[in-house]
Order: C-alpha cells, then structure tokens, then sequence
C-alpha cells in the first residue's frame, strides 16, 4: 500500500476483479438461440420472440404498450413523433444528457430548449418553469445515471402548464420513485437497450406508453406491414397499415432474445446492484473531498453507474484526470471520466446553421455553454464507478474501494 502503482508499485486489484462483464448470459439463453425455431426467426420481420419480448417488457414496466425498436435514438425519434411534435415547435430537454435525447428534435424541425441540471446531473424542475414558453409543446426528462428525476415537481409543472412530459429512461431501467416506475410518469417513454446499458440487446431499444394514438403513430413510422397491421385499429390510421411512413426501425430477433433472458432475471439484478450502490455510497462518502450526488427521497436509482464528485481543492489541485489515471494503474479498471454524456452545448449540432437541417444561418447562435454552469460544473467534476451485480459484487466493489482509499491517502505522490 506504500507505493502507487502508477509509479511502479504493486497493484491493489487482482486481475480476476480488474475487469467485469455485462451483460451476464445464462445458459438457457444459448440453448434457446440453438433451437432450430430461433433459427427460422432471423430473418422474419416482428418474429414471434419480438413479441415475446414485448410481452414482458409490458408486465416489468406495467405498459400498455411496448414497442420494440433498432436502437434508443430510434425509439425516441418514434416517440416525438408520435406525439405531434412539429417544425418550429419549442420542446424543453436536459443540457445534462447523452446527444440522442435532442438531436432526433432536429430531423422533425422542432427547436431543443436547453434547461440546466440539478447537483446529480438531473433537469432542474425551476429551469423548465423558467423557458417554458407559448410554443413549448413537450418538457422531455433524462434519468440520468439511473438515478429519478424529481418527478413531484416535474409532473406538476406538466399538469399546471398542460405540457406533455416525455421520458428518456435510457439510464434508468427499473428505476423507482416514490414506488413508481420510471417511464410511466409521462405521456411516452423511450429506452435504449443498446452496448452497455442495465438491460442489452447488443443494439435495440424501445417505445413505451399508455396512450393507444401515440403507440400507434408509432408502429406507423417504423414497423407498418406484416403482423403489425393488427396493431392499427384507429379509423383514421387504418388505410396506413401496410405502407406506414416508411421507415423500417424494428429489432433484431437476436437482440429480443438477448432481452429475454436478461429480464428474466432482471429483479435481482436491480436489488443486487442496489446493495453494491449502498456499501460504495458509505465509503465514498466517508472521504473528504468525494461526494455522492443527491437521490430523491424515496427513490430507488437502476445505477447505470455511480457518479462520484471529485473537489480537486481537497487534493491540493490534483485533477480529476490524473487522479482517475492513478485508479486505473492500481488495477481498478472500472473507474471512468464520461466524455460523450456531457453537456450538449459542446457539440456542433447544436449551433451549425443550414449544414444539415436548413437553419436560416443570419440566426445568431443560442446554444452557450456559459448559460448552463451546473451542468458544466457537473461535467468538471464527476468520475464514474461501476454498480456492479452477480455472484462477485461485492468483490469488485471492495477491490475497487480499496483501490481508491489506496489513492487518497497517498494522492501527493500522483
């Protein structure tokens, strides 16, 4: 423990905890995707395992409506959309999220209004109250990092301005405030399920509601023909049935089987990582100059990773960078700095006039970085560690803070 790794020492870390996997596959999985009526699905649109999919998505995060897609930024474009959002149209969305909560905005016309974060990443409900405007047709929500937005307040906002909340929940998959899911406070929902995410397809994603017009408009867009014509019953959507819009935004039916097996078991995975959450909450708290970010009251975060704030005051000007490299070179891999999660005021998208989408160029630029100093403080400030779930938890989760307690007392030698 006397000397860091980083500069030659022994590593704190074994190499069996250094790194883990995820998502965690069971065996029935590979001998269902072995049985020849999983091959015969490949290449079939809406394959029956799609369905069975959606079926238990729709018990898990008690829908009506679930429909699966090629990817989160998929299910997001369907769900604006779905909900009549239209060119010109103003819709409030985090500053603090990943680029796809927004950028879908753009291919319909509508105009992103930025609205600053709260000390855990997540919207600030008196930042939406400030830029909600006569055009303002939708207040979009990110749960960032699993952990709930302060839906109390937000969903107030929404009934007092009569404002549809749409729900980006890509970090959040059973997440639960107040004993409520998360994505079913709004008018619609969408999750990724793509990479690393809580519950993966490899790619995939999905649009989640109650409202039977939205979920509709939605299978128009992206998953017309074959046996979704079923889904279409609504008189004025019923000669769309075959042709939809067009588009073709379906999942793969070996993502959808990649799902099922991993929501199976999905419950457990979310009170494991929850243990693991509350033994790396008290040690890191217990650390001058790291803090924990704000969890609503009553609330139940997924843990898509736990954001620590790093006060490089506390360690005589050590930054955040070099800190998280020292982590790393003790074996704790699992320690990360979010680059492309961030404020999205960072990315040309966001200020480019008639590149891509026609913007009349004498418009002088909204989108400043400086108008957002939470969530650019935020961004400064945190580094990420993994909430990790399975037999060996709680063993990378003590590797990982001895690890650090290893830095820390030994940080002037960084």
């Amino acid at each position: 423990m006397s000397k860091l790794a980083i500069h030659g020492g022994s590593k704190v870390i074994d190499k069996k905890y250094q790194k883990s996997f995820h998502p965690q596959i069971s065996e029935d999985f590979y001998m269902q995707i072995e049985n020849n009526n999983f091959r015969s699905q490949i290449t079939a649109f809406d394959a029956p395992i799609i369905t069975t999919f959606q079926n238990k998505a729709k018990e898990y995060f008690g829908l009506k409506h679930i429909l699966p897609t090629n990817s989160g930024t998929s299910a997001l474009f369907e769900m604006y959309y779905a909900v009549g959002l239209q060119k010109n149209d103003e819709v409030i969305v985090p500053v603090y999220t990943f680029f796809a909560t927004a950028t879908p905005l753009f291919v319909l016309g509508c105009v992103p209004i930025l609205v600053d974060c709260l000390d855990n990443g997540n919207i600030d409900p008196d930042d939406i109250k400030r830029n909600i405007t006569p055009k303002t047709k939708a207040i979009v929500i990110t749960h960032m990092w699993g952990i709930p937005c302060n839906m109390d307040e937000i969903m107030e906002i929404s009934r007092e301005s009569k404002i549809p909340v749409l729900e980006d929940v890509s970090h959040a998959h059973g997440a639960m405030y107040k004993g409520k899911m998360t994505g079913t406070f709004g008018k619609c929902a969408a999750w990724s399920l793509g990479a690393k995410k809580l519950i993966t397809g490899g790619q995939g994603g999905m649009l989640g509601t109650d409202d039977e017009e939205v979920y509709q408009k939605a299978v128009l867009l992206g998953h017309a023909n074959n046996k979704r014509i079923k889904d279409i019953t609504l008189e004025n959507l019923i000669p769309y049935s075959v042709s939809g819009v067009g588009l073709n935004l379906r999942m793969h039916p070996f993502s959808a089987a990649l799902l099922i097996d991993q929501l199976n078991h999905y419950s457990s995975q979310v009170k494991e990582r929850n243990e693991v959450a509350n033994y790396l909450m008290k040690e890191i708290s217990s650390i001058p100059g790291l803090k924990i970010p704000y969890i609503p009251a009553d609330s139940i975060p997924a843990w898509y990773g736990l954001p620590v704030i790093y006060d490089a005051n506390a360690f005589k000007g050590l930054s955040r960078e070099k800190f998280v490299d020292a982590l790393i070179a003790e074996g704790a891999t699992g320690y990360d700095i979010p680059h492309t999660t961030g404020p999205i005021t960072e990315y040309e998208i966001f200020n480019e006039h008639g590149v891509f989408f026609n913007r009349d160029k004498r418009i002088k630029k909204y989108y400043s970085s400086k108008q957002f100093k939470n969530a650019e403080f935020f961004h400064g400030s945190i580094f990420l560690l993994p909430v990790w779930y399975g037999e060996d938890r709680m063993n990378y989760a003590k590797a990982h803070i001895a690890a650090l307690k290893k830095v820390v007392k030994h940080y002037k030698e960084v």
